[in-house]
């Protein structure tokens, strides 16, 4: 669910008008920002799958 959520509001902004160009300025802008935010994301998996890994 967590990796469908973010295509489908891409999808979304982009049927409203978002364009390529402005979504690639708004990574350009905000890389820091993406990479730190995918980093928290892995981070916090990480220890819920093992858990669950281990208990199930």
């Amino acid at each position: 669910m967590a990796l469908v959520l973010p295509l489908i509001a891409i999808f979304a902004l982009s049927y409203y008008g978002l364009t390529s160009d402005a979504l690639m300025a708004f990574q350009k802008k905000h890389t820091a920002l993406v990479r730190s935010g995918t980093a928290m994301l892995f981070l916090t998996l990480f220890p819920v799958l093992v858990l669950n890994r281990s208990t199930g």
